[in-house]
């Protein structure tokens, strides 16, 4: 498998360091759920993963990435408004296992 960085693949890792760093150096405790912050963040990620030929194929990896989405969706529904702190080990957790995903889906291969 050949990792190939196009325009959609360069988009995506900058809005990731851009997150992150906002989140790292924003502070990370007294974060609240936001849904319109996660209806936000969808209306750019998606696009963008399926212009880098994500959804072209329909399979495993594109079925666990919408469940976690969806999953992460209605959390952020429900405690809309609420608290929590955000540790760097979730971040890196979450972005390991979301480029885990993209790399196994073909995002990087196209």
């Amino acid at each position: 498998m050949t990792i190939t960085f196009h325009a959609p693949q360069i988009v995506c890792i900058s809005l990731t360091v851009f997150s992150f760093t906002a989140l790292l150096f924003g502070g990370m405790k007294d974060v609240k759920h936001n849904v319109f912050a996660m209806i936000f963040a969808t209306l750019i990620a998606f696009p963008v993963i399926w212009w880098g030929g994500f959804f072209n194929t329909f399979g495993v990896p594109q079925f666990i990435y919408c469940l976690v989405w969806f999953l992460s969706s209605l959390r952020e529904l429900f405690k809309h408004g609420e608290e929590h702190d955000v540790s760097v080990f979730h971040l890196c957790t979450g972005m390991i296992y979301t480029y885990g995903l993209l790399i196994w889906g073909g995002f990087f291969s196209q």
